[in-house]
């Protein structure tokens, strides 16, 4: 029966391989006139699409015609477009990344490194290696904080969803209502949008403020029905947390049920044993609660990280197997916990030292010198506006003097001129009596 398994599935290879040979060339002669500008909206097509294989064929293309060329620009920006379809084999997606960053920095391509180094962080907090991923993070932060673009806004949303990993619920809420004020400014709403809403409803839920996540929840779910795509359920699962910090757990029950193939599909394992967790603790059924414990055991085990939260699951497990006097299962469970707490301690210590050392305190500073340069700049400019104040009433009050000086020596030409028509006129009414009215002479007495 085996034999004949393999007989009809070398067959079947045998009979697709010309197919699959032949859809390759059809790629390769529609691609083989096409400029850079145009093989980058035909991969973007395809991978928006989902079509994330023949994504792959038009970034190689792209990379051996960037190579023939020796254009070092489109060769880095190929190697991002086979890390950005290569997300299901994350080993692979980083060494494409770590290609971009060789090359890019070979040229002195700051633009590129910094894209290389966010991607590469992308992969990195997929793989669990949160403290890599914020280094990568930090490194592309350098350039992309003085852009204050699309990117910068990823780049902090990323930078939000490490503050969650370690618990920092305050400071990813800030950094979220940030990218959605910078999202509303948008002309329509995209997964971006989503992403924030999403995040938020997390960070509310986490920092136990539950009206406030219930209204994200409900806003976000009726928004992501409009991509019908599936990704209403992420808020369906975020309500589910909701409802279990609530302790209303049946709806718990309900909502985490409804969200689990759909975080399985899309390989969100974090959420996943989150999800596999509360469903363990609020369930009545013993065999249910440890059945859901162990899976969350065997996401440990295939992706080697685990965040803190579904780690209770291996306390379970281990007064489980010690209330049936299993020793061997209870020593199993203990050693599985002592390693999953040295990673824990391990990536998120590293995470909280580095975001205090090389992140956060960093700006912190640039913002005390920022705001010390405004208010110096602010002091400057009011001694400024005080001087030029005091020059304009010095001025002022030049003009004012100069005007009462004027009006004075005025007045007293007026007071002289009146004084001299005065005195002509006297003297002249003077002359018409005389003139109208002469004097006469005294009579001498004939006595004399």
């Amino acid at each position: 029966m085996n034999m004949l398994c393999k007989i009809y599935s070398l067959l079947t290879i045998l009979l697709l391989f010309p197919l699959f040979l032949s859809a390759q060339d059809n790629v390769k002669d529609t691609l083989s006139n096409k400029s850079f500008d145009d093989l980058k909206k035909i991969f973007y097509h395809y991978k928006n699409y989902g079509q994330t294989e023949t994504g792959k064929q038009v970034a190689f293309f792209t990379l051996k015609k960037a190579r023939k060329e020796q254009n070092i620009r489109a060769v880095a920006n190929s190697y991002i477009r086979l890390c950005r379809v290569s997300y299901d084999t994350p080993e692979i997606a980083l060494k494409y990344t770590d290609s971009c960053i060789f090359y890019a920095t070979k040229y002195k391509l700051e633009d590129l490194i910094a894209r290389g180094q966010f991607y590469k962080g992308l992969v990195l907090f997929d793989l669990g290696k949160y403290s890599n991923s914020l280094d990568s993070y930090i490194q592309a932060s350098e350039y992309y904080e003085k852009q204050n673009n699309e990117m910068y806004y990823s780049l902090r949303y990323n930078i939000a969803l490490l503050k969650l990993k370690v618990r920092s619920h305050t400071e990813a809420i800030e950094i979220f209502k940030e990218n959605l004020i910078y999202e509303n400014k948008k002309a329509t709403y995209g997964k971006s949008y989503l992403n924030i809403l999403y995040g938020l409803s997390i960070a509310y839920t986490s920092n136990r403020m539950l009206d406030s996540a219930y209204t994200i929840n409900k806003k976000a779910y009726q928004q992501a029905l409009k991509f019908n795509d599936h990704s209403h359920l992420y808020f369906t699962y975020a309500q589910g947390a909701l409802h279990y910090v609530k302790k209303d757990y049946k709806s718990a029950r309900d909502s985490l049920l409804k969200s689990l193939s759909f975080l399985k599909k899309s390989k969100d394992y974090s959420n996943l044993a989150i999800s596999y967790y509360y469903l363990g603790s609020i369930s009545s059924v013993e065999i249910d609660k440890i059945k859901y414990y162990k899976k969350v055991d065997s996401i440990f085990k295939v992706k080697k990280y685990i965040i803190p939260t579904p780690r209770k699951a291996y306390e379970g497990l281990i007064n489980y197997y010690k209330s049936k006097d299993d020793f061997k299962n209870q020593l199993y469970y203990t050693d599985r916990l002592l390693i999953v707490d040295t990673v824990i301690n391990k990536e998120y210590r590293n995470v909280s030292q580095t975001f205090y050392n090389e992140y956060d305190t960093p700006r912190l500073i640039a913002d005390k010198e920022l705001l010390i340069f405004k208010l110096s700049t602010e002091n400057t400019s009011f001694k400024y506006k005080i001087f030029i104040l005091l020059i304009a009433l010095i001025f002022v009050l030049i003009i004012l003097i100069l005007v009462y000086r004027r009006k004075k020596r005025n007045e007293l030409k007026l007071r002289k001129l009146v004084t001299s028509l005065e005195v002509k006129s006297n003297i002249k009414e003077t002359n018409i009596l005389k003139h109208c009215c002469p004097i006469k002479k005294k009579p001498t007495s004939w006595l004399l």
